[in-house]
C-alpha cells in the first residue's frame, strides 16, 4: 500500500505533487485539523466541507452537497485526529489540482490564519494500492 498525504493551508489552495496518481481505489484513513482555539472562541462550525477534484461522479452524495468530503472536528480543541476506512474510485490524481475548504458546503469559505478560532491546517491521509511510478 501507497500513503498519499495532503495538507491543507488556505481556503482555495493550489495543490502540487511530485507525480500524478492514476485512478484507483484510494481509501481515507486519517484527518486532523488544527485549529487556534482560546478561551472565549465561538467559531461556529464543527465540519468542513472539503472539495477534492479527482473524487467526483457521485463518491460522496449528502443532501446538502455532493462531492464534498465532510470533515469533523472538535472546535473547542486545537487539535482534532479522525479515523476513518472510506473508500473512493478515484479518478486520476493530477500534479496540480486546486482544493476548495468551506463551513458549509453551498455557502463561504474557511478561514485559514493564527487568529482566535481559525482553522491552522487540514491533513487527510489515503492509501492507495499501487504508485504508477514504481
Amino acid at each position: 500500500m501507497v500513503l498519499f498525504h495532503l495538507k491543507i493551508t488556505q481556503a482555495h489552495e493550489r495543490i502540487r505533487l511530485p507525480h500524478d496518481i492514476q485512478n484507483q481505489t484510494m481509501t481515507l484513513k486519517k484527518s486532523i485539523v488544527y485549529t487556534n482555539h482560546q478561551t472565549g472562541g465561538t467559531y461556529p462550525h464543527s465540519v468542513l466541507y472539503v472539495s477534492l477534484p479527482w473524487i467526483s461522479h457521485f463518491e460522496v452524495t449528502s443532501n446538502t452537497h455532493t462531492n464534498y468530503l465532510p470533515i469533523s472536528f472538535n472546535r473547542e480543541s486545537n487539535h482534532t485526529e479522525s479515523e476513518y476506512d472510506i473508500s473512493f474510485h478515484a479518478e486520476r490524481v493530477p500534479i496540480d489540482f486546486i482544493t476548495d475548504v468551506r463551513a458549509e458546503p453551498d455557502g463561504s469559505h474557511v478561514t485559514f490564519g493564527t487568529g482566535n478560532d481559525e482553522i491552522q491546517e487540514v491533513h487527510l491521509y489515503f492509501e492507495y494500492a499501487h504508485n504508477n511510478e514504481l
